[in-house]
């Protein structure tokens, strides 16, 4: 099953690299290296709990 998500971000993450290490552990595969697929992959796999794995300068 696919699901697809969408949304709009504006800001920075200032623990990219932590948090792409963490993601890549659960699972999800990054294709690029923004910000934005970081923070909705993040919101996919802990849902609101990404918000404590999130540091940085976000608007969402």
């Amino acid at each position: 099953m696919t699901t697809r998500a969408w949304f709009w971000c504006d800001g920075r993450l200032d623990n990219w690299e932590e948090l792409r290490a963490e993601l890549l552990d659960c699972g999800p595969r990054c294709a690029d290296r923004s910000d934005a697929e970081l923070v909705l992959n993040a919101y996919q796999t802990w849902g609101e709990d990404c918000l404590a794995h999130l540091d940085g300068d976000l608007r969402w």
